[in-house]
């Protein structure tokens, strides 16, 4: 779809300048969003990975079970996949405490060392300094395998868009 949208956009002297898609370690189809990277790539088309950090959820720390204020949403993401999604979150907190930078910070640069620029949602001073961290380093190619492996491993992937009625 993309490439004839590319295509078409072509015919008329017009470019795609930017793709925007659900892109991260919990993402649905993360297959299919990875050759529309390779299309992107190609027609050198900007990737833009919304939702890096799966609603925070990827921020979510796997040993303290912390109760925050939450919206009913959150809420629910946080309970449905808290066991699933345990193993991937282990690992990040792995590789955050040996590399000592935030599980934020290792899941976004999960989507950053594939090419994509994440659309982070910051609500504090804090985030925005915390995640401006990601630029001073970058996954090894094991960190990186090793994430994306137990990401396949995690059966109940997020809803396509959850904002999304019919």
């Amino acid at each position: 779809k993309l490439q004839e949208i590319i295509n078409f956009l072509a015919e008329r002297n017009k470019k795609v300048q930017s793709v925007q898609v659900q892109f991260s370690l919990l993402a649905p189809n993360i297959e299919k969003q990875q050759k529309v990277k390779e299309i992107c790539d190609l027609n050198k088309i900007d990737f833009l990975a919304y939702s890096p950090l799966s609603f925070g959820l990827l921020c979510k720390n796997p040993i303290i079970n912390k109760v925050q204020k939450k919206s009913l949403l959150r809420n629910l993401i946080f309970n449905l996949y808290d066991q699933s999604t345990l193993k991937l979150r282990l690992a990040l907190l792995e590789i955050a405490n040996n590399r000592s930078v935030s599980q934020a910070q290792v899941a976004i640069n999960w989507c950053c060392y594939q090419g994509a620029i994440p659309l982070i949602g910051l609500r504090n001073r804090e985030q925005l300094i915390d995640i401006s961290g990601v630029l001073k380093w970058n996954l090894s190619q094991r960190e990186f395998q090793t994430l994306t492996n137990l990401s396949k491993e995690i059966a109940l992937k997020l809803p396509s868009n959850p904002f999304v009625s019919n």
